[in-house]
């Protein structure tokens, strides 16, 4: 039987970029303390946290409507923006609400566009 706790961590740590062997040695460190006795999945949740208290800003994730604000574009134009530039940032992790991508990679993606405001020409 699966842990869903277990589980979730994995996703999240997808999400981040972590692997799970990063992950898993953190949570050792986590459960050979004096904390009182945790499930795996319990010990890999709180890795997550340690990890991202360590760089908080390497794994902020932003939503499309987040990084269509930050493009300042619409959601559908953000979607568009994804499908058709072959330099926009790859998702980070497709989870049942929609795509997520870190904000710095957006943000870098949003320094290099090359924007172009209005419809493009009518060729005849």
């Amino acid at each position: 039987m699966t842990d869903p706790v277990r589980d979730a961590a994995a996703c999240v740590a997808q999400a981040l970029g972590i692997t799970m062997a990063e992950l898993t040695e953190i949570a050792s460190t986590l459960s050979a303390s004096d904390q009182p006795a945790r499930s795996d999945g319990e010990n890999l949740l709180l890795a997550l946290g340690e990890i991202v208290r360590s760089e908080p800003s390497r794994y902020d994730l932003v939503d499309a409507a987040e990084a269509a604000k930050i493009l300042g574009v619409s959601r559908s134009r953000l979607h568009l923006l994804a499908e058709t530039k072959p330099d926009f940032p790859q998702q980070r992790y497709p989870h049942l609400a929609g795509k997520l991508w870190r904000r710095q990679d957006i943000d870098v993606f949003n320094g290099t566009w090359d924007r172009r405001v209005g419809r493009p020409p009518k060729t005849t």
